[in-house]
């Protein structure tokens, strides 16, 4: 059976509905939406990337989970797993004498979630403590 213009049918882009945007976003990995997260609380223009010891920041991942709803929860081992195969750039682990740390350059991570640029004016700091995290400086790189 041969159906007529079957090729401009297919050819058409479909309406994105908001329905689908949100479906889309509830199939999204709890950890990329958490690095959104992370994005949104805590990139400022003096703070464009911070270093974190491991087991603070899988504190803050079950803290988002908790508030987010999400049945998912893995243990802290598993967290680490998944943030090494995450496969995306600006994350990195490195290794210093009181234990192990997780380095997040938010620039770069914004781009690679393919999230819009912040203008400066939005850019806010929404930290209870100073030392959870603190701003990378070149000489921390130790």
């Amino acid at each position: 059976m041969k159906r007529p213009n079957i090729d401009m049918l297919m050819s058409r882009k479909l309406p994105k509905t908001e329905y689908q945007e949100d479906l889309k976003e509830s199939f999204e990995d709890p950890l990329q939406k958490f690095m959104k997260h992370l994005i949104f609380t805590y990139r400022t223009k003096q703070c464009e990337s911070m270093c974190i010891k491991s087991i603070d920041l899988f504190k803050k991942f079950e803290t988002y989970l908790k508030e987010e709803n999400c049945k998912f929860a893995p243990s802290h081992t598993k967290f680490g797993m998944k943030m090494k195969n995450i496969d995306l750039q600006g994350i990195s682990k490195m290794k210093k004498r009181d234990g192990n740390y997780w380095t997040i350059d938010f620039k770069i991570l914004e781009t690679e979630l393919h999230m819009e640029c912040y203008k400066e004016e939005e850019l806010i700091l929404d930290s209870d403590s100073e030392d959870e995290y603190k701003p990378m400086n070149d000489s921390d790189s130790d």
